[in-house]
């Protein structure tokens, strides 16, 4: 499910699985520390792979090369939650930050109330109390839709399928592979040399600085996703001025200048 600009930049709640998924504030998510945010960020684009290589001891890590293609491939998130009881309680406290109403596990499936329990015993929830439920069959969808309204860029793309590409010979197939290998590490090297201008915190500060109303009195009202678009557009207003400077002291005989780049939207 994929969220439109305008449903994305609202600050009301996306209606899934039964429940509404709230868009938070900056007020909320510091209420709870960026630390604990930055936490559910991590979860929220877990995948099998960085659970067993990143997050768990040397023996996950030992069965996870184990395994074979195939049985990568057919391993879910969700399968591990089922059988892992520290998962259910990350995911029932990410569900219920989110989430308007109030979220349980059961058995084998996130519950949404119609109304909060209080304290009570998830197993006797009596059937009439359930408002929806998130389970295998849309977990992965719900995680999609948290990590938009995040601003999380999932790296779950689909990778190219090597075996349905004709090669030349053998020396161009490893020859591809090295180059698709480099291509990876450069990326992951950018992301991670790029991380720490990306943070929440440092976007709200800088936004704060630059916007022209802005502040850091009234800035946490936004949303996350107004946050980033706010502070998009401040960077195309930025090139646009550079633009029209340039424009109207040199002349635009090329006919490079863009009048429309300032509202042009670039995150449809």
């Amino acid at each position: 499910m994929k969220l439109d600009y305008g449903t994305s930049l609202s600050p009301f709640p996306v209606l899934f699985a039964g429940g509404s998924i709230k868009k938070p504030s900056l007020r909320e998510i510091a209420e709870i520390t960026f630390d604990q945010f930055s936490l559910y960020e991590l979860f929220l684009s877990l995948t099998p792979e960085s659970y067993h290589t990143q997050i768990g001891d040397a023996e996950k890590k030992k069965y996870w090369n184990s395994l074979s293609k195939e049985q990568k491939e057919k391993m879910s998130l969700y399968d591990l939650i089922l059988e892992d009881d520290s998962l259910q309680q990350v995911y029932t406290e990410i569900f219920n930050f989110f989430y308007i109403e109030k979220i349980v596990f059961v058995e084998d499936a996130f519950v949404i109330l119609k109304h909060d329990i209080g304290s009570i015993d998830p197993t006797d929830i009596a059937p009439e109390d359930a408002k929806g439920i998130i389970f295998w069959e849309n977990f992965d969808e719900t995680i999609n839709i948290i990590q938009q309204i995040c601003c999380i860029n999932s790296d779950d793309a689909e990778e190219e399928d090597i075996s349905q590409i004709n090669f030349k010979n053998e020396k161009a197939r490893k020859l591809y592979i090295r180059m698709k290998d480099a291509e990876k590490k450069q990326k992951l090297l950018t992301k991670k040399k790029n991380s720490e201008y990306y943070t929440i915190p440092n976007i709200i500060s800088k936004v704060s600085s630059k916007h022209p109303s802005i502040n850091l009195i009234n800035v946490w009202d936004l949303t996350i996703f107004q946050l980033f678009d706010k502070f998009n557009c401040l960077q195309v207003n930025c090139m646009y001025d550079i633009s029209w400077t340039r424009c109207s002291v040199w002349g635009d005989k090329e006919k490079a200048f863009d009048a429309s780049l300032w509202f042009k939207n670039k995150q449809k």
